[in-house]
């Protein structure tokens, strides 16, 4: 039954995001992204012997070409923005590309990953400064406390799961 409820569950995680973060609907755009991303995927614990047929190899190929693709989504959204096309609530990118200013200066591969990491730290912070409210100054965390940090939970999971301490688990 594993066998069955995986492959389904990775195929609506990744409809969802497609959906929810890119705004890119089912169809060609979405298998060839689907198959990028399995390659990539594919590579993350392979040997990192980069040669022409190695299972690493064709991961960082495919890897370029997901980057690529999502790179030219985030300048058609970019252009439809300033073109005032689009609504900014659209999907998470064009929603974060709403918020200009700041933006702008950034070199456009490395936009969407600050993004991100400025939205994660954001209820990161907010949930930190919220036990840290209920301690007093050098009193332990407790058990309780951990539990309250639903969101760095996540966080940390996520973080141990794509990059594990121990290569091959």
């Amino acid at each position: 039954m594993m066998k069955q409820v995986m492959p389904l569950m990775k195929t609506l995680t990744f409809n969802v995001i497609c959906s929810l973060m890119l705004s890119i609907e089912q169809g060609t755009d979405r298998d060839i992204l689907v198959k990028f991303f399995e390659d990539t995927i594919r590579g993350i614990l392979s040997v990192p012997l980069n040669l022409p047929f190695t299972r690493f190899n064709r991961s960082l190929k495919a890897n370029a070409k997901v980057k690529s693709i999502i790179m030219d989504l985030i300048k058609e959204e970019r252009a439809a923005l300033k073109q005032n096309g689009t609504s900014p609530n659209q999907d998470l990118i064009t929603c974060l590309l709403s918020w200009s200013g700041f933006w702008l200066k950034i070199h456009p591969s490395m936009e969407l990953v600050f993004m991100i990491y400025i939205y994660i730290y954001k209820y990161i912070n907010a949930e930190q400064k919220e036990i840290a409210k209920s301690r007093t100054y050098g009193e332990p965390v407790t058990w309780e406390d951990l539990m309250k940090m639903k969101y760095t939970w996540r966080v940390t999971t996520e973080t141990l799961r794509i990059t594990p301490p121990v290569l091959f688990l």
